[in-house]
């Protein structure tokens, strides 16, 4: 079973892209999403290194799903880390993705609950990709915390349901329908 990268060095210029989740993993051998071996090494984001809307510098790529990327960036002026969440170039062409990515960014700039990130910005970026700027969750996700710490004890598994439910509550509230709840999409700090 190959392993991408294979030495540290290696490992600050290169990531590990799942073949089958689309995630980037630093020198594993499976996908926690899938538990399959198959890796690629990924090209070089162009993305990084660049700054969006004149203030925000985007560091790495921490996350991709099927319509965005997902980034840490720091905001310029103030030295804040933010994630910086993008369409993806090729689904920017299509009106109705953006208007809903607009629709997405401006109901979740309204949510105001301590355990649901904060949506505080909304740019396009020259390529007429639209983004949007919200707190970075310096964190696990809820599906490694299962996969690595074993069974959840019952009162942190209450605590956490506890607090996953009333940011849905609150969520719901503002009119807001999450649509793909999973452990995959809940962070841990």
């Amino acid at each position: 079973m190959e392993k991408w990268p294979t030495t540290n060095e290696e490992s600050k210029h290169h990531a590990t892209v799942c073949v089958h989740c689309d995630q980037a993993h630093s020198e594993a051998e499976r996908c926690s999403a899938t538990m399959q071996a198959t890796f690629t090494p990924s090209d070089p984001d162009p993305l990084i290194g660049q700054i969006l809307g004149d203030k925000y510098r985007i560091e790495e790529k921490v996350g991709a799903g099927g319509m965005c990327q997902v980034y840490r960036a720091t905001q310029t002026l103030i030295g804040k880390t933010v994630a910086l969440k993008l369409l993806r170039p090729q689904l920017a062409v299509d009106q109705q993705l953006v208007r809903r990515f607009e629709q997405e960014a401006s109901a979740l700039g309204r949510l105001c609950h301590p355990h649901a990130i904060n949506v505080f910005d909304f740019g396009v970026t020259s390529q007429e990709c639209p983004y949007l700027v919200m707190d970075f969750i310096n964190g696990r996700t809820l599906n490694d915390v299962i996969h690595q710490d074993g069974p959840l004890p019952v009162a942190r598994t209450n605590k956490l349901l506890g607090q996953i439910c009333g940011a849905l509550q609150a969520a719901h509230t503002e009119g807001i329908i999450h649509r793909d709840i999973k452990p995959e999409n809940i962070l841990v700090s």
